[in-house]
């Protein structure tokens, strides 16, 4: 079971979840995932917004230079996304072990049963296998995943660019990153053309996306496609056959058919929905 939190779960989480915060001076937030909560804390409560490295090395300075922090900073909050070993936090804590007269309180937004003594308050337990929207393409689930191509990996092309010739090759070369992955792909599932594998492969060589397999769909060309292929069978029908366990989709639509057709986890990332798991 993978189990997904969104940016507006985690808001909503932290807004219902203020009034366990204790009393502090300021937040601190661990680079980079616990910038994103402890912003929203520290917006929350009217409080001071510094990073951990700023404590560290005693320049307690807000990140906005709107206000200075001086010795009245007692007690600061540092927060992150989440803690499952506690590796993380044990070297924000071995970090600031050295700042003199401040009292640190850690927190982290989601825990695991396992971890949750590791920090000194939390908002909610999510047991693993876990994935959140702002960095599910930095996760190690993608080695067990398909991806999709054009909407994921790169822009889709404009109705103009996709003429199946001089222009969409312009486009193959050119397309322009969305969200590059900095793990490897078990495989990337597209519904460009078999025809196009050269320029496809070159394009993911020169923004270093690391895959084991790509499918393309093997058509001649763009009106035998429309008028004979079923995207989401296609990639429906990949994703059962490779053994993965999440597929990340552009297309709402697609994404639906392939989660009915299949009953496994899928996450579009255009309109940020997770559908099983």
């Amino acid at each position: 079971m993978l189990n997904f939190r969104s940016v507006d779960d985690m808001n909503q989480l932290i807004k219902n979840k203020l009034h366990l915060i204790p009393d502090v001076d300021c937040v601190a937030g661990v680079p980079r995932s616990g910038m994103l909560p402890a912003t929203l804390i520290a917006l929350y409560l009217g409080k001071p917004l510094v990073s951990v490295e700023s404590l560290r090395y005693g320049d307690y300075c807000t990140l906005t230079n709107r206000v200075k922090l001086n010795s009245r900073v007692r007690r600061v909050l540092v927060v992150d996304d989440s803690c499952s070993s506690g590796n993380a936090m044990n070297k924000v804590r071995d970090m600031l072990s050295t700042v003199k007269n401040k009292k640190f309180v850690y927190c982290a937004v989601y825990v695991t049963e396992a971890s949750k003594d590791k920090v000194d308050f939390y908002f909610d337990i999510v047991e693993q296998w876990r994935m959140w929207e702002w960095n599910i393409m930095d996760h190690l689930v993608l080695g067990s995943s398909c991806v999709d191509m054009d909407g994921v990996l790169c822009v889709d092309p404009t109705d103009e660019q996709n003429d199946d010739g001089e222009k969409y090759l312009k486009f193959l070369a050119e397309a322009k990153p969305k969200f590059i992955p900095t793990h490897k792909i078990k495989a990337i599932v597209t519904c460009r053309l078999e025809k196009y594998r050269a320029e496809t492969e070159l394009w993911l060589k020169k923004y270093d996306v690391k895959y084991d397999k790509l499918y393309m769909m093997d058509f001649p060309d763009k009106v035998s496609r429309l008028k004979f292929g079923d995207h989401a069978k296609y990639k429906a029908d990949i994703y059962t056959q490779s053994g993965a366990v999440l597929f990340i989709e552009s297309n709402s639509l697609q994404a639906s058919n392939i989660y009915f057709r299949t009953n496994k986890p899928v996450y579009c990332i255009s309109d940020n929905t997770f559908r099983g798991g």
